[in-house]
């Protein structure tokens, strides 16, 4: 016995992850669902961007201005794992 305390139970968060338990294909059905809900909320706002212009089609800039709001938008939506 040594005078030395057994610190074995700890990890240090090197070589943490487990394989074989995730399956790849639901991994990236997930994946992709979530990415579909996100680029469903940016086209939704992109539409709001042309409504209040008095326009008729999207260009990038609407898009690429609601992508960037979506993405504050999506990360405080407390439905977003059911739309998803």
């Amino acid at each position: 016995m040594s005078d030395q305390p057994d610190y074995s139970f700890m990890k240090t968060g090197f070589n943490n992850i487990k394989k074989g338990d995730d399956d790849p294909e639901e991994t990236e059905k997930n994946t992709l669902a979530i990415i579909v809900s996100y680029a469903e909320g940016a086209m939704r706002t992109a539409a709001k961007y042309v409504s209040h212009g008095d326009r008729m089609g999207v260009t990038p800039e609407d898009l690429k201005r609601a992508m960037m709001l979506e993405m504050f938008f999506f990360r405080n939506r407390d439905d977003a794992l059911e739309r998803a």
